[in-house]
């Protein structure tokens, strides 16, 4: 699993939990008290019971820890929900794209199918600049990045690059380096749920993005 996750930038568990799983984890998650204000969108583990359980999960901690090595500190946990027709735009997680050593967890909690799935490029996060600086640099923004565009940046450190679009469903969890480059779009007529967990060695630093 390391050596994959070094090389494509991304590992896929389909069926990691099953659907009733999903069920409790979101009503869980939607119905808990905060035990303090949070004070970053992704600091969800830190005030809520129920996702600091998650995070500590057995099939996510095991599978983090054989990419990753024992010693991982978790900085982030969210709950993202997508409307139809909203997109999540081509990027990089800016928090982890200096180096490597981080991993993020995407699971899909509900609604989730092959119209609402991750895309990746595989083996982006090796490119020697983020994504944003190719758009900066041809003075393109970040909501006009097409995906062809992406494909022609990508080829340009790495041959025969193309982008792979996941067909995911609730309870498929995926592991994926944050430097790669991924983005999403609810072409479904239903609203998604995803849970988001981000972690990282012991002592690596994290910029948190404005």
């Amino acid at each position: 699993m390391r050596e994959a996750f070094k090389k494509r930038g991304y590992h896929l568990e389909k069926a990691l939990f099953t659907k009733t799983e999903c069920r409790d984890i979101l009503k869980g998650i939607k119905e808990a008290d905060y035990l303090a204000k949070p004070t970053w969108s992704k600091s969800c583990a830190v005030v809520m019971p129920s996702w600091a359980a998650l995070a500590r999960n057995d099939r996510l901690a095991n599978r983090v820890a054989a990419i990753l090595g024992d010693d991982v500190v978790l900085w982030g946990a969210s709950l993202i929900e997508r409307v139809p027709g909203q997109q999540h735009l081509w990027h990089n997680d800016l928090e982890s794209s200096g180096k490597e050593g981080f991993v993020s967890v995407w699971m899909g909690l509900e609604k989730t199918d092959a119209t609402t799935s991750l895309k990746f490029v595989d083996g982006s996060h090796l490119s020697p600049q983020l994504l944003r600086k190719f758009a900066v640099d041809e003075e393109i923004a970040l909501e006009k990045i097409t995906d062809n565009k992406v494909t022609e940046w990508a080829n340009t450190f790495q041959r025969d690059s193309h982008i792979n679009s996941l067909n995911t469903s609730d309870g498929d969890t995926v592991f994926f380096d944050g430097r790669l480059w991924h983005g999403s779009s609810n072409q479904s007529h239903l609203k998604k749920r995803v849970a988001i967990r981000q972690g990282g060695y012991t002592g690596t630093h994290t910029s948190i993005a404005a």
